[in-house]
């Protein structure tokens, strides 16, 4: 379980331990709190890169919104839109979710 963890030297570092330890894990909880993206759709991709190439995406992850989260979508405004595309996770909805991640 961690939160916070951003795209720094030592994020790089906590997903390397993360990846060292990864045989021993189900999954992982992150707890909000992952790119600070603040709006930046960039800072959303470097964080990915990091994530993946650190070792994290090694593991499957169930993860929280933080408040670096809530940032709204150019177009629609909507909060949370840059998260959601990125990050899919059980929810409770009536919709059902197709391949492109649009709701029917």
């Amino acid at each position: 379980m961690v939160g916070d963890i951003g795209q720094t030297s030592n994020s790089a570092a906590t997903c390397r331990d993360i990846r060292a330890h990864a045989d021993a894990l189900d999954f992982g909880v992150i707890l909000g709190d992952l790119s600070y993206a603040d709006s930046n759709a960039s800072r959303w991709d470097s964080f990915h890169r990091v994530f993946d190439l650190q070792g994290c995406a090694d593991i499957p992850w169930l993860v929280l919104p933080g408040n670096h989260e809530i940032e709204p979508d150019d177009l629609s405004g909507e909060d949370f839109v840059p998260y959601r595309k990125r990050w899919r996770t059980p929810q409770v909805a009536p919709e059902v979710v197709s391949n492109d991640s649009e709701v029917m």
